[in-house]
């Protein structure tokens, strides 16, 4: 039986009804009717001081979690505001619903105020994009359903904000509909006979199987067939990093053990891969035997001999029924190569010694969450990840303020695990208004500055190109002073001792905390891997 119900209702039902218990949004006047439906709904909202913000921390939710989240902004610039996020989200491949106020419905196409056309600008940064005229409920349902299901990336949906307040018969009926794909048998059996035929099969791990859960698999195979493991870097964690059967990550940066591990395997299988420069870089070509497994079929920078598309679980269980088992690995893997100037002492502190003395603090399940530049490569080198959704990163797009807000939304989404931000003061000063967001929700995420005073990668290619002309300098910032103005306990440190000292207070403090870490602005991250 049909009732009648305000739009604003009946979006609010369709977002919660989808599963979603946590929302970040940003007011604006003309979103408030569907504001007020989704406090009286039990969602939890969280305002985020920049619509940018709230889209990396509905990105660091599902990260962390794997469970999707949304995001609400107002129309015109609270909409433009959101795209830096979104695009964010779409290159590193990360599920959420952004929902944007637009003009209403008889303005659109006037040029009216704050109009401005925002499904063109989501068009190339979302897997679906729709304006909403009617069936309120069952295209909310839907986009939430296409985002939560196949390749993970975001759906954007607009909303004329006149439809919030018009009255529309529903009976909040929405059936799934998940389209199955039927695995290609002759695909599987000649995988079965490449792997057997191999004498030294890799098996490369990435992102894609983190989002399918494919890491009891994965291990499975590799112990009957006797191939190491190497992953991306979305894909570290897929199984424990101090296991003897995982030689690291290949590619940029990537470990000696998976780039040796590469160049003498004689066939490499990749699940959930997409091949992005960051891994396949100039390391691959048509001499090696490739086997893709993938949830769809996508665009690749290499070439494969073989390609299956379906569930990544179900094609590897269906391998594992008929390879041959082969007796341990065919390679051993290296001890890793000490980073220079970690077991440092010098004043100022160098960044990698302090971020090493950090991470030698925190416990497996930790969820450690990194800005970009310099501080995501020391991290990257220096860390070991021993469970999958651990690391976090923006790892394709490099979106600079991701950081602080991706660590909201990971403690939230995963509020009984300790969540530890290694920043810098470049990503930080771009997003410091969600400090507020923590202060004011007491969000327990524990700020480590690594407070260099520069743009360290910047600098670091000025150096080496350019011979140092400029220095990129940040000017002199109090971060300790800031912080509390946010009402968020904090303290400097500038040598050895003091960062020992400041690491055990800030990992035993209960709420928010950042530790300012003063490191030598000179230092410049390894060219390689370890």
């Amino acid at each position: 039986m049909k009732n009648s119900y305000s739009g604003a209702k009946i979006v609010s039902k369709a977002i919660k009804d989808s599963g979603v218990d946590t929302l970040f949004w940003y007011p604006g006047r003309d979103i408030l009717p569907l504001y007020h439906e989704l406090v009286n709904s039990g969602i939890s909202v969280i305002r985020s001081s920049h619509e940018q913000s709230a889209v990396h921390s509905a990105d660091g939710f599902y990260r962390s979690s794997g469970r999707i989240s949304s995001v609400l902004t107002s129309t015109g610039p609270g909409s433009v505001n959101a795209m830096m996020g979104l695009a964010c989200a779409y290159k590193d491949g990360s599920s959420l619903v952004l929902i944007t106020g637009q003009v209403h419905s008889n303005k659109i196409g006037t040029d009216a105020f704050e109009e401005v056309d925002v499904l063109s600008m989501t068009s190339h940064i979302t897997k679906k994009n729709i304006r909403l005229k009617d069936n309120l409920y069952q295209e909310v349902r839907n986009s939430f359903f296409q985002a939560a299901t196949g390749r993970p990336r975001p759906v954007h949906i607009e909303i004329p904000t006149d439809l919030l307040e018009l009255q529309y018969q529903s009976d909040f009926h929405f059936k799934e509909k998940r389209p199955k794909t039927k695995l290609d048998m002759d695909k599987i059996k000649e995988a079965i006979m490449l792997i057997n035929e191999s004498k030294r099969p890799l098996i490369l791990s990435g992102y894609g199987s983190i989002n399918s859960n494919s890491g009891n698999n994965i291990l499975s195979l590799s112990n009957k067939i006797g191939a190491p493991v190497v992953t991306t870097l979305p894909g570290r964690g897929i199984i424990d990093e101090d296991d003897a059967c995982v030689f690291g990550t290949l590619g940029v940066r990537g470990t000696d053990n998976a780039k040796i591990a590469f160049e003498k395997s004689d066939l490499l299988i990749s699940f959930g891969t997409k091949f992005s420069d960051r891994t396949s870089y100039d390391i691959f070509d048509k001499l090696k035997k490739i086997i893709d497994v993938n949830i769809e079929t996508t665009s690749k920078n290499v070439y494969s001999n073989l390609s299956i598309v379906g569930d990544i679980n179900e094609i590897i269980n269906n391998i594992l029924m008929d390879v041959s088992k082969k007796n341990g690995l065919w390679i051993n893997k290296n001890p890793s190569r000490k980073i220079e100037g970690t077991s440092s002492s010098l004043k100022p502190l160098r960044p990698q010694a302090a971020i090493l003395d950090i991470l030698q603090k925190l416990s497996k399940e930790d969820i450690v969450v990194t800005d970009t530049g310099s501080i995501t490569v020391w991290t990257h080198l220096l860390k070991k990840v021993h469970f999958p959704r651990t690391f976090i990163c923006s790892h394709s797009f490099g979106a600079m303020g991701f950081g602080l807000p991706a660590s909201i939304g990971a403690k939230l989404a995963k509020p009984e695990k300790n969540v530890i931000l290694i920043t810098g003061d470049g990503g930080l000063l771009m997003v410091l208004g969600e400090l507020l967001t923590l202060s004011e929700n007491n969000i327990d995420v524990k700020i480590f500055l690594i407070n260099n005073g520069v743009l360290g990668t910047i600098k670091q290619y000025e150096d080496v190109k350019f011979g140092g002309k400029y220095k990129f300098a940040l000017g002199k910032n109090d971060f300790v002073e800031i912080s509390k103005g946010f009402n968020i306990p904090s303290m400097r440190v500038e040598d050895k001792n003091e960062l020992k000292k400041g690491i055990n207070e800030i990992l035993g403090s209960t709420g928010p905390m950042l530790l300012d870490i003063i490191v030598n602005p000179d230092e410049k991250v390894p060219l390689g891997g370890v």
